[in-house]
């Protein structure tokens, strides 16, 4: 039997990809907050991960919530400005 064809090996490193993409995401958000953090406390890139990390951790259902409703908001923009615009559009050619 081939390495390639066994189904456990495979299941086994799809888990491990997706486990490190979701790594790799976390590691890219911590990063991101710490160096805002750094611009506006001033404080050094270790204890600003560690601050972000445990903030993060102690408040991931906060985060959470104001990610899902940003993103509820963004799209009643986009479709207000799209509304809007298709009105103005109609106006203007039909005025």
């Amino acid at each position: 039997m081939k390495e390639a064809d066994n189904k456990v090996v495979k299941y086994t490193l799809r888990c491990l990809n997706a486990f490190l993409a979701c790594l790799e995401c976390c590691v890219k958000f911590v990063t991101e907050q710490s160096y805002i953090r750094i611009a506006l406390c001033g404080d050094n890139f270790m204890t600003s991960c560690r601050w972000v990390f445990w903030n993060s951790f102690n408040n991931a259902l906060d985060i959470g919530m104001v990610a899902g409703m940003g993103g509820i908001l963004v799209k009643i923009g986009e479709f207000t400005v799209a509304v809007l615009s298709t009105i103005a559009g109609y106006y203007y050619v039909y005025s």
